[in-house]
């Protein structure tokens, strides 16, 4: 029997809310994790005495803000009304290298990056962060196990378009998975490892920045590339 009737939602149209709502709940869980494991990380480097308790303090706070923006995002779902602001490119690039630069020591994995000229731009720092995030953590999952562990991070300006790279030495992505690599929960990783949304949110969020992202692959590493092109004035 149907559900439908007069002054009622059809009961199509209903479960494609419920299901557009869980998809974001899913995604907040996806991108909640990264800055509640820095919080962790920062803690536990002040509890060893690694680093002065100031600094893991500060850095608590910083992961604690990512934690309150993301909220504020979905609180919308997903839907962010924070107005894009005048932004160097290399900030929250620099923000979200830090966020996992414990992640890669434990890995033994080189992390670097070469930002060193300013990429001005307009944007939302946060949704730019959670881009460079999901990025870097693909990449560490790259590199995790292999005898080579790199992954190098860019932001530089090409023919107007500001650029960020993230390059890694990992195995490559399958060829069974790189025409289905933004589409929610498809994952090359081991069951249980990874949610499958990290790519989707991405690109939601560069689609939205009218932005493109891109990868190159192959049995030597992986290259993925976002440009956002050049501003008008």
């Amino acid at each position: 029997m149907s559900e439908d009737g007069p002054g009622r939602e059809p009961a199509a149209v209903r479960l494609a809310r419920l299901a557009d709502v869980g998809m974001h709940t899913a995604s907040l869980l996806h991108e909640l994790r990264q800055p509640l494991f820095a919080v962790q990380a920062a803690a536990e480097l002040g509890l060893a005495g690694d680093t002065e308790p100031r600094e893991s303090l500060a850095r608590v706070l910083d992961h604690l803000m990512h934690v309150r923006d993301l909220v504020d995002r979905y609180a919308g779902l997903g839907r962010s009304d924070e107005p894009e602001t005048a932004l160097d490119l290399r900030e929250p690039v620099l923000a979200a290298v830090g966020m996992l630069a414990h992640r890669a020591r434990r890995l033994g994995a080189d992390l670097t990056c070469d930002c060193l000229e300013p990429v001005p731009m307009h944007g939302r720092e946060a949704e730019l962060r959670q881009v460079a995030l999901n990025l870097v953590q693909n990449a560490l999952d790259a590199v995790d196990g292999r005898a080579v562990r790199t992954v190098h991070v860019r932001v530089f300006v090409e023919d107007g378009a500001r650029v960020l790279s993230v390059e890694d030495s990992g195995p490559g992505i399958p060829a069974v998975l790189r025409e289905r690599m933004f589409e929610p929960f498809v994952s090359g990783k081991p069951t249980g490892a990874g949610t499958g949304l990290g790519l989707y949110i991405t690109r939601a969020i560069v689609d939205a920045t009218r932005g493109v992202v891109a990868f190159e692959s192959d049995d030597d590493g992986t290259a993925a590339v976002v440009r956002w092109p050049a501003e008008q004035a």
